[in-house]
């Protein structure tokens, strides 16, 4: 046999860093009058070797520390690892690897390669033969093995925990701590998405306790309802069902012994509903009812998917000083009891968490949409939930055309909309959210609040021939996020 130059180099690189892994591949065990600890030695003893051909051509092509293959030398320590280093395959022939020793700790395939014990019952075959996943391999882990995954589902989760032995299928709970092998079956629930656009996921539980996969992130979703046709602006407004507004929540307050509707609030996650300040600013919590999923302004008219809830905890914005601060701050959040129960008429709208003014990308063709059960035309609250489109007007225009004592509520942290052609907002709409469609998402984001509109000197009704001014929340959301967060059942 004859090396060349760059063969001898190889070889020395190699020996110099595998010197220590020269007894690496050890097997451990008794034939004849001989112990045999390793490879090397059951080649050059000749012992328990069946005496064939590819045998013979293995031993012929070991080394003190390295394997040759076919156009290229391995480390001995890539032997029976069960990859097919050489292109022959003959690194992993099965009469030497059948008797490659494995640590304590791992699992021995049929071949001789060693894994670790994590990688068994993992869903992927490690052994080339796949027994690391078998049936009888799977329970034989589970009699012994004390490791148990823990759970991971959380409220927007949909799940199937099972194992199977062969053919039969045994089912688990979910919501306990789960043995390795287990495979659960993940989705997000209706009105769930995933962050990552993941609709579907298999994980398994590994032998140390581990899941293979992490678990899909099922958030609320927002501002997706049916798909609404908006045509061009019906004056005085039009009416709406809740299905292709379902953000739009009704508050209600205690008169005697009845509940009646004031104002009009939007839904931002599932226990957290936004408002004006003014609205609640001298109501106690406990005289307030929130009402999702309403079509009626009456508390008690019988629809199906509507749902109440009391109110816990209210957080006016620090700002606010009601007329003495010209409606400044106008904001508060309500804290309602439990979650509400996602539906098609029932769904939060999408907030844009980033800090800004939306007057900062005005152009003359901004509209947004505000629906509410405010006083109509004729002076009676509407029976119905309406609503408008309305164009936002940049403030310089606002304040040009408003009349000068409405002047002092225009600010940085506020905006103007309407139409001036009748279509306006009064009394009830109070608090009601002004959304935006976002045509690159498909959904609709919470821009403003209403909070003042000028009233007719004479009638004392509102005047239709004025711009409303909203409360401007992409100004608010470092305000409003802590608050969200602590509350929104996704992140608890």
């Amino acid at each position: 046999m004859s090396w060349s130059e760059a063969d001898m180099l190889a070889i020395l690189l190699i020996i110099s860093v595998s010197v220590l892994l020269v007894d690496s591949v050890q097997i451990r065990m008794r034939c004849g009058n001989f112990t045999i600890r390793s490879i090397r030695q059951m080649c050059l003893t000749n012992s328990c070797l069946d005496d064939d051909l590819e045998v013979q051509e293995f031993c012929h092509n070991l080394y003190e520390s390295i394997f040759k293959c076919p156009f290229k030398m391995l480390p001995i320590n890539f032997l029976c690892d069960g990859i097919n280093h050489c292109n022959n395959g003959m690194d992993e022939n099965p009469t030497i690897c059948k008797y490659k020793q494995c640590k304590s700790y791992e699992y021995k395939c049929s071949n001789g390669q060693c894994i670790e014990p994590w990688r068994l019952c993992n869903g992927i075959p490690d052994c080339l033969d796949g027994l690391d996943e078998s049936v009888l391999t799977c329970r034989q882990l589970l009699s012994k093995n004390n490791a148990r995954c823990p759970v991971i589902i959380k409220e927007g989760h949909s799940t199937t925990c099972y194992l199977n032995y062969g053919a039969k299928m045994t089912l688990l709970s979910c919501n306990q701590t789960l043995p390795p092998a287990t495979v659960m079956d993940m989705k997000c629930k209706p009105f769930y998405i995933d962050s990552n656009n993941t609709n579907h996921k298999t994980i398994i539980c590994q032998g140390n306790g581990t899941w293979n996969l992490s678990p899909l992130d099922c958030k609320t979703d927002c501002g997706a309802p049916e798909k609404l046709k908006i045509e061009p602006l019906i004056l005085h407004g039009f009416e709406i069902k809740p299905h292709f507004w379902p953000w739009y929540s009704v508050l209600y307050t205690e008169d005697g012994d009845k509940w009646v509707f004031f104002c009009s609030s939007t839904l931002i996650s599932t226990r957290v509903v936004l408002t004006a300040a003014h609205c609640v600013w001298e109501i106690p919590k406990h005289k307030i009812r929130v009402g999702a999923g309403k079509y009626s302004s009456d508390f008690y008219a019988i629809e199906k998917e509507s749902q109440f809830r009391t109110v816990t905890e209210i957080f006016t914005h620090p700002l606010y000083q009601d007329i003495l601060g010209n409606y400044g701050s106008d904001l508060s959040l309500l804290i309602v009891n439990r979650a509400f129960r996602l539906s098609n008429t029932v769904l939060p709208i999408c907030i844009n968490w980033s800090l800004r003014n939306i007057l900062n990308n005005w152009n003359d063709n901004m509209k947004g949409m505000v629906a509410g059960m405010g006083i109509m035309e004729n002076g009676s609250l509407s029976p119905f939930l309406r609503a408008s489109v309305l164009q936002i007007i940049s403030n310089e225009r606002c304040i040009a055309e408003q009349a000068f004592e409405f002047r002092k509520f225009v600010s940085i942290t506020s905006f103007c909309a309407g139409t001036k052609d009748g279509t306006t907002l009064c009394n009830g709409d109070s608090g009601s959210g002004l959304a935006v469609f976002d045509k690159h998402s498909g959904k609709w984001f919470l821009e403003g609040v209403v909070s003042v509109s000028l009233k007719d000197p004479n009638t004392y009704a509102c005047n239709s021939s004025h711009y409303s001014i909203f409360t401007n929340v992409g100004m608010y959301v470092d305000w409003i996020y802590p608050i969200y967060l602590k509350y929104n059942m996704d992140y608890n």
